[in-house]
């Protein structure tokens, strides 16, 4: 058993509803908030400056690949990039924020996960297109709530998405599937905001303030392990190496720790 406790070293002054974080190889942290700018920090001891602003609101997330910013804000999903702006989507629903996508750079893939609006005929979906915008089809539809998604290292995606009133679940996305009355690998009695995989396990953040890993433990048996219980409001985590990054939506702080490996037996 692998147990990792968490040490704080750093609180880094708020912005205003923060949604999103990326931290680049150099140390430098960009934070995406909801009001559509993106903040950086250049590192631990700085105040933020507004690195892009004019957004369109609400703004959702955000990925980086190399210098282009992927930015999902308002109805559109642009690429923006030093010399110009790509847009990829112009249907995103705006009447909330449950619209996610990342970017599976193995495969040259972006994940689209899109709200399951009933006027917009579109929604509940998850699309694939390539990175530049091309070949977009529909990969599996069912999602009426689709929260956080990423991409495992053999491709196969994973999506926390609400399964009914107060009730959320992961899932592994697959071709061709509708979700709508498929059960969930794991289920979420409190409201989970982002997902970031690790190996094979899966770290989930959620709206009451905890980071839980789950990890695998026989066939699609998953143990739960808390590695953090806040008072805050977590939007948004991100792993640098052995550094764990997450905001509070509430007071726009950013938390900064590290995430120490213990080996044990049971």
């Amino acid at each position: 058993m692998i147990w990792l406790l968490t040490f704080f070293d750093s609180t880094l002054a708020g912005v205003p509803r923060p949604v999103d974080i990326y931290v680049d190889s150099d140390g430098r942290i960009f934070v995406l908030s909801l009001n559509g700018k993106i903040w950086l920090y250049k590192d631990l001891n700085d105040t933020p400056l507004v690195f892009m602003k004019g957004l369109g609101q609400p703004a959702m997330e955000m990925e980086f690949l190399g210098d282009t910013v992927f930015v999902m804000h308002g109805k559109y999903l642009d690429a923006i990039f030093p010399s110009g702006r790509l847009r990829i989507v112009d249907f995103v629903p705006v009447t909330g924020n449950n619209n996610t996508f990342t970017l599976d750079t193995a495969g040259g893939y972006i994940y689209m996960a899109l709200e399951g609006v009933w006027q917009f005929r579109f929604g509940g979906r998850i699309f694939r297109l390539d990175i530049d915008g091309r070949n977009l089809y529909a990969y599996s539809t069912g999602f009426k709530s689709p929260i956080a998604i990423d991409v495992d290292s053999s491709g196969v995606p994973w999506i926390l998405s609400g399964v009914r009133d107060s009730v959320y679940g992961l899932y592994p996305v697959y071709e061709g599937l509708n979700y709508m009355n498929l059960e969930p690998l794991i289920y979420f009695s409190s409201r989970p905001t982002d997902l970031k995989i690790m190996g094979d396990g899966f770290l989930i953040s959620f709206d009451s303030g905890e980071i839980i890993l789950y990890r695998r433990f026989k066939q699609e048996i998953y143990e739960r392990e808390v590695l953090l219980r806040t008072p805050y409001e977590i939007s948004s985590i991100f792993l640098r190496g052995d550094t764990i990054y997450f905001s509070d939506y509430v007071s726009g702080r950013i938390y900064v720790g590290r995430l120490r490996f213990l080996e044990a037996n049971r």
